[in-house]
């Protein structure tokens, strides 16, 4: 029945309480930010070209409150690959955060993968080997646990240190081989048929998803 009245019917609740930002705008801003890095002060730029007024202290503090929602999940993450037998870990440089006028910071992610095809970017400001424990822990590891690594010592030590096996990544011990062909081909075409013969083993467990 037509009462002649308008009704306005509550707002879907928010996975942030009391803000404005519904969970799919939240969704698009740090996917923006963090996959197709995107800066906040790029993302108000266009916000702004399409009408939405907003301000960017509004941007960063929703980024902050999604991090803050999101970071149990990442806790959950780390604590399953922490718990896995095999795991995988590598450190790469990256710029984060400014040293001064036109400079960026120095820091590290420490990306660790578990035998459940998780993955947690644990970041550091150095490439210390403090780090490797304190983001895989020093409990004891379970029984016949692997680390995947490069060749950086600081691996090995951890390794020795917690009672587990370290194995270097093959395409790492590769490229040693590879570069002794012009020193003694014979041996290092030798190395390098053995390495593809593994090669082909993974691609077969990969196809067949075993």
């Amino acid at each position: 029945r037509d009462t002649q009245t308008i009704h306005c019917p509550a707002a879907p609740a928010g996975v942030i309480d009391g803000s404005r930002a519904d969970v799919s705008f939240i969704a698009g801003l740090i996917t923006d930010k963090f996959c197709y890095h995107q800066p906040l002060y790029r993302q108000h730029q266009r916000l702004g070209d399409n009408g939405i007024r907003v301000s960017r202290p509004w941007l960063t503090q929703l980024t902050h409150a999604a991090l803050a929602l999101l970071e149990p999940v990442f806790t959950a993450q780390l604590d399953s690959i922490r718990a896995s037998r095999i795991k995988a870990m590598d450190e790469t440089p990256i710029k984060a955060g400014r040293a001064g006028p036109g400079k960026m910071k120095g820091g590290y992610f420490w990306p660790v993968y578990g035998e459940r095809d998780e993955i947690c970017f644990a970041y550091h400001e150095g490439r210390s080997g403090k780090h490797i424990a304190q983001t895989l822990g020093t409990d004891p590891p379970p029984e016949g646990a692997v680390l995947l690594t490069d060749g950086y010592a600081a691996y090995e030590r951890y390794a020795q240190k917690c009672g587990l096996t370290r194995a270097q990544c093959w395409a790492h011990s590769r490229r040693k081989f590879f570069e002794a062909q012009s020193i003694e081909p014979e041996r290092a075409t030798q190395a390098l048929e053995m390495i593809g013969q593994l090669y082909a083993v993974e691609q077969h467990i990969r196809e067949a998803q075993l």
